[in-house]
């Protein structure tokens, strides 16, 4: 399910990462019948615990699944 996070991108480029990260728990709130959300940009990263909050459900970040794939490839951990 696509969610966008309104005028969370804009706050952040102004450096209003508080509210980045509120808009993207806001965003959040309309995905509680999901079993897990996504983050699908590095930058919303930040935000994971704010909209894990929000919607009750486990948040996968971009960031993360990347460091676990790159590790699972090394052999690493």
């Amino acid at each position: 399910v696509p969610c966008l996070a309104e005028g969370a991108l804009a706050a952040l480029d102004r450096g209003d990462m508080d509210e980045h990260d509120r808009l993207a728990a806001v965003a959040a709130e309309r995905l509680k019948d999901c079993d897990v959300v996504a983050l699908g940009q590095f930058s919303l990263a930040r935000a994971a615990e704010l909209v894990g909050r929000a919607c009750g459900k486990p948040v996968l970040t971009t960031p993360d699944s990347a460091v676990r794939k790159l590790r699972r490839q090394l052999g690493v951990g």
